[in-house]
């Protein structure tokens, strides 16, 4: 994800959203960008969306195996 992006922008302007509500999106942003960057390490140029989206749905199911921490 790019340092300057609409995600980082909209919490800007939603200051007094609940810190719970605002971890919460900022961990499935970060999860999300982190699978992404797996699909492209393993998929390289052939990389698309959907491998992020399941790389993501496997990374969920390993987080729920290991204990959430």
């Amino acid at each position: 994800m790019k340092t300057d992006n609409p995600f980082d922008k909209k919490l800007k302007i939603n200051q007094g959203m609940p810190a719970k509500f605002k971890d919460a999106l900022v961990d499935v942003a970060d999860t999300l960008d982190f699978c992404e960057t797996i699909a492209q390490s393993v998929f390289e140029e052939r990389a698309t969306p959907e491998h992020a989206i399941q790389i993501c749905a496997l990374v969920m199911q390993e987080r729920a195996r290991n204990g959430k921490e």
